[in-house]
C-alpha cells in the first residue's frame, strides 16, 4: 500500500490573500443577509476594513518572517512564494483597492447602482492580483488571471442598464476568453517541452540545454518552450493592453463605471506585469536573447501608438485609456532590463502610476458628483473658475502622468499663471 505524502504547507506565505479572500466571502454573506438595501454604503466601509486587516496581516508576516532582499519562502510545493517582490507588490495592490473602494462609496448611489456585491468583487479581484504577484507556477498564474478577469467582466458591466457598460462588459469578456485560450495553449506547449509548469524547473531545464543563439536551430523541446512562451506573451499583451493587442481598452474604459476603469487601468497592469516579470526572469532567462528584442519592439510601438492615440481623443476616459496603453510600454522597459534595478524601477513606476492615474479618475468622479459629466475635454473649459482645487489636482495628476520633473512642473505652472495674467481669461483658464 502506497503512502500518500502531503507537501509541506506554510500558511503564512498565503496569509495576505487568505485574509482578503476570507473577508470578501464573509462580506458577501453579510451584505446579503444583514445589511439593508438602503445601507449598502456600510458594505463599502466594511470592505475598507478588510483591506486594512489584510494590510495588518501583511505587515505582521513581513516583520515576523524578516522578509528582505534575497529572502524567498516557498509553500504548496513551490507554487507560491513569499519574497520582498511579492510583499511590495501586495502593498501596492492594497493601496489601489483602498483608493478604488473609497472613490466608489459616493459614486455608486449617485448613479443608482448601489449594489453591495460591488465591494466583495473588488476584494476578490485584489486577491487575484496578490496571487499573481506571488505565483511561481504557470497553473497558479492562470488561476490568478482568470480570478481577476472574471470579477472585472462583472464590474465592467455593472452600470446596468446603461448600454455602453453592457457592451464594454461583453467586449472585455470575449477578448479575455480569447487571451485565456492563448495562455492555456502556451502552457500546454511549455509543459510539452520542459515537462513541468514550475518556473524554477523550466529555467533549470533551459539552462541544462545547449546554449540557444539566434540563427541556430534549437532542440525540439526548447522550440516548444519558445513557441509556448510566445503564446503566453500574447496573452499577457491582451491583459496589459500592449499594441497590437490594445483595441479593447478605450471602449471598455469608456463604457465601464469610472471607479472600475480606474481600478482596471492600474490593478490589471500591475498584476499581469508582475506575473510576466516572474515568467521571463525565473522561467525563461535562458531565452533572453530572443524575448528582449521582442519586448523592445512591443514597448516602442506601444509607447508611440498609445501617446499619439491619446492626443487625438476628445473624451477624457478614452484619453486616459490610450495613456494607460502608452504607460504599458514604459513599464515594459523595466522588465526588459532583466536585473535588480529594472525590477526596482518597475515597482516604483507601478506605484507612482497608480497614484497619479487613480487621482485623475478621482477628479472625474468628483466632477460627476457635482453634476458635471466631465468626459469631454470641452467640459474642462473654465474649470479653474468653477472648481479651482479640482482643476489644480487634475493638472498635478496630468503633469505626473506626463513624467514632468517637479521643478519643471513648477516653472511651467508659473509661466502659465503669468501668461493668464497678461492675456486674460483664455478658453482653458
Amino acid at each position: 500500500m502506497e503512502t500518500i505524502l502531503f507537501p509541506a504547507v506554510d500558511l503564512g506565505v498565503i496569509a495576505p490573500m487568505f485574509t482578503i479572500f476570507t473577508w470578501a466571502s464573509v462580506l458577501l454573506l453579510v451584505d446579503v443577509f444583514l445589511i439593508p438595501s438602503d445601507s449598502k454604503r456600510f458594505t463599502g466601509y466594511l470592505a475598507l476594513a478588510g483591506v486594512l486587516a489584510t494590510g495588518i496581516v501583511t505587515l505582521m508576516i513581513q516583520v515576523g518572517r524578516a522578509v528582505g532582499p534575497g529572502t524567498s519562502i516557498p509553500s504548496f510545493s513551490g507554487m507560491v512564494v513569499l519574497d520582498s517582490f511579492g510583499l511590495t507588490i501586495t502593498w501596492i495592490f492594497l493601496i489601489i483597492a483602498a483608493i478604488t473602494i473609497a472613490i466608489s462609496i459616493n459614486y455608486l448611489p449617485q448613479h443608482n447602482i448601489e449594489l453591495g456585491e460591488f465591494y466583495p468583487l473588488i476584494l476578490f479581484a485584489t486577491g487575484g492580483m496578490i496571487l499573481l504577484g506571488q505565483s511561481t507556477n504557470l497553473i497558479m498564474i492562470f488561476l490568478g488571471i482568470e480570478l481577476l478577469s472574471i470579477t472585472l467582466y462583472i464590474l465592467t458591466a455593472f452600470f446596468y442598464p446603461r448600454f455602453t457598460s453592457e457592451e464594454a462588459g461583453m467586449k472585455y469578456l470575449l477578448l479575455g476568453a480569447f487571451a485565456a485560450g492563448f495562455f492555456v495553449y502556451g502552457i500546454a506547449l511549455i509543459y510539452g517541452g520542459a515537462g513541468t509548469v514550475d518556473l524554477l524547473e523550466i529555467g533549470a531545464f533551459i539552462a541544462a540545454q545547449p546554449a540557444v543563439v539566434p540563427g541556430v536551430l534549437p532542440s525540439p523541446e526548447v522550440s516548444l518552450v519558445m513557441i509556448g512562451g510566445g503564446l503566453v506573451l500574447v496573452a499577457f499583451g491582451f491583459k496589459v493592453a500592449l499594441v497590437p493587442f490594445h483595441m479593447w481598452t478605450p471602449d471598455v474604459y469608456e463604457g465601464s463605471p469610472t471607479p472600475v476603469a480606474a481600478f482596471m487601468s492600474v490593478g490589471t497592469k500591475g498584476a499581469a506585469f508582475s506575473a510576466l516579470l516572474r515568467v521571463l526572469l525565473i522561467g525563461l532567462p535562458g531565452l533572453q536573447v530572443f524575448w528582449v528584442p521582442v519586448l523592445g519592439a512591443l514597448a516602442a510601438v506601444t509607447m508611440i501608438v498609445g501617446n499619439i492615440g491619446a492626443l487625438q481623443q476628445t473624451n477624457v476616459k478614452r484619453m486616459l485609456a490610450y495613456s494607460s496603453i502608452g504607460h504599458a510600454g514604459y513599464i515594459l522597459l523595466g522588465i526588459m532590463a532583466a536585473n535588480e534595478r529594472g525590477t526596482e524601477g518597475f515597482l516604483f513606476y507601478i506605484l507612482a502610476y497608480a497614484l497619479a492615474n487613480l487621482g485623475a479618475f478621482a477628479v472625474l468622479i468628483a466632477l460627476e458628483k457635482r453634476g458635471e459629466m466631465a468626459w469631454s475635454l470641452d467640459d474642462f473649459a473654465g474649470l479653474w473658475r468653477r472648481q479651482p482645487m479640482l482643476a489644480l489636482a487634475m493638472a498635478i495628476f496630468m503633469i505626473s502622468l506626463a513624467g514632468v520633473h517637479p521643478p519643471q512642473a513648477f516653472l511651467a505652472s508659473s509661466w502659465s499663471l503669468r501668461r493668464r495674467g497678461k492675456v486674460g481669461r483664455g478658453r482653458w483658464c
